[in-house]
């Protein structure tokens, strides 16, 4: 890092030095060596790292470093590991690469946010949402077996945690409803994920009820923490 920095401000002077010899030979008119030194200072810059802004290195490779906390553009970026993702973006899981990847909002996407919509769900069903407040409860059924999915997880989540409260039977296993919670805890960084998660409580009451159950041994208090995690990223939503 110290390294980097040192070569940004060389190059900085050697910029500096190459704008001189530019104006001195071309003799330029004060405003277009007004904007010639902007176009510099630009450039500058861009080349000088915040010595404040934390970085994470890979073990394998020192020299791939990256900020801790995720920048996001316009366009999908991939999320790498050990990096805090800020709230109000979108997330999503690369079905190719499965590796997750976040993007600003778009202009209509954050009109969209403010203005009354609707949102489909269960194969036509809707719910109204005025800004982040709904005036109908989402859906507690959610047809759908995919636990890699939003739906296919909150199903499973709330399928097991019916099967507990009242001894019903059913096909899913210990394998299932922690993939559907890692689902959850990977989608509840997006915006209509999150929104629609704190608007059903009966998710985080099943995902405790499966917690205290016993059902997990020693792993219900790591299920436990995928329910917190969701609570907590989904919170960043309202």
């Amino acid at each position: 890092m110290v390294l980097f920095f040192s070569c940004s401000v060389g190059l900085f002077y050697y910029f500096t030095s190459m704008h001189q010899r530019y104006l001195t030979r071309y003799s330029l008119q004060p405003p277009l060596m007004r904007l010639s030194l902007l176009l510099l200072l630009t450039v500058a810059s861009a080349l000088v790292v915040d010595p404040s802004a934390k970085y994470i290195c890979s073990e394998e490779d020192s020299t791939d470093c990256y900020p801790q906390i995720f920048v996001p553009t316009e366009e999908w970026k991939t999320i790498k590991p050990g990096q805090e993702i800020p709230p109000g973006l979108h997330v999503r899981m690369n079905m190719d690469s499965l590796q997750k990847e976040a993007k600003l909002m778009s202009e209509d996407e954050r009109e969209s946010e403010e203005t009354p919509k609707e949102i489909g769900f269960n194969g036509g069903e809707s719910e109204h949402f005025e800004g982040h407040k709904v005036e109908n409860q989402v859906p507690a059924v959610y047809e759908t077996s995919d636990v890699s999915t939003f739906n296919g997880a909150v199903n499973a989540v709330l399928r097991f945690g019916d099967r507990i409260t009242s001894s019903s039977s059913g096909k899913l296993n210990e394998k299932d409803i922690n993939d559907a919670a890692e689902t959850l805890v990977d989608l509840s960084h997006d915006l209509e994920h999150g929104v629609r998660l704190t608007q059903d409580p009966k998710i985080f009451i099943s995902i405790l009820d499966i917690a205290d159950s016993g059902w997990f041994g020693s792993q219900g208090e790591t299920f436990a923490d995928h329910g917190v995690v969701v609570a907590q990223q989904s919170r960043g939503h309202w």
